[in-house]
């Protein structure tokens, strides 16, 4: 069994719960029980066989094939997910992003973590880029740009699949866990929090991020979503 907690709201259990709801067989840990307590949200869960892939990376227990192996399983995952549209579930608010399972926003890591959303991507887009006009400016300085992010279909997406969500079992992968983050998103946005450099994702797993090739209508909006916030940088 395993336990995770969440200090203020967890979406954790209802983004697990719903992903089985969807029948696809992911590799993701089974909800016991939830539990608040004090005013943190205990969820626990079962289990995933096998080791981080960052304990792996770190103690070089993997060899290059085997990582090459695991990396693919995880490309094969996120297809899966991809699966998922929003357009397919009614029962959720329409055309936005950041989006939980919960019908909460998400955490965004760019503002300490705080919850954000639900809203429209060119929203999103906007305040990251710190739009004084939102996305009426947005749309008049980069029309095109705003229409590649904007036209995205919008699927579930894991924001943190750094090394130390990604369990690994014999050389292949085992699952993922830490769903809390997980959400509506359009698909470009796995390219756009797993192609920068994380900490926790040693050189070999960064590199594959870079090399792997997506549909070319998923990287034109990554390429447009990379532009938009570069312009403000």
């Amino acid at each position: 069994m395993y336990v995770c907690v969440c200090h203020t709201l967890s979406t954790e259990s209802e983004a697990l719960n719903f992903l089985h709801s969807t029948n696809l067989d992911l590799p993701i840990p089974r909800v016991w029980d939830t539990l608040d307590i004090n005013g943190m949200n205990w969820t626990l869960m079962t289990r995933l066989p096998g080791y981080t892939l960052h304990s792996l990376l770190l103690h070089r227990q993997l060899t290059d094939e085997q990582l090459q192996c695991v990396f693919n399983d995880l490309l094969f995952l996120i297809k899966k997910l991809w699966t998922i549209r929003q357009c397919d579930y009614p029962q959720f608010p329409q055309g936005v992003i950041m989006c939980s399972a919960s019908g909460h926003g998400l955490p965004d890591y760019a503002a300490d973590n705080e919850l954000r959303g639900p809203l429209p991507a060119l929203q999103h887009y906007a305040n990251r880029a710190y739009y004084e006009n939102g996305e009426e400016e947005l749309l008049e300085e980069h029309p095109e740009l705003a229409r590649l992010v904007s036209n995205d279909k919008i699927v579930w997406v894991h924001c943190d699949l750094r090394s130390t969500n990604i369990v690994v079992d014999k050389g292949r992968l085992s699952g993922v866990v830490d769903w809390e983050g997980s959400g509506w998103l359009p698909r470009h946005w796995q390219l756009m929090v797993c192609r920068p450099a994380i900490t926790t994702n040693q050189g070999p797993i960064a590199n594959a991020w870079k090399r792997a090739v997506f549909d070319s209508d998923v990287e034109e909006a990554y390429k447009a979503g990379v532009a938009i916030i570069n312009d403000y940088v």
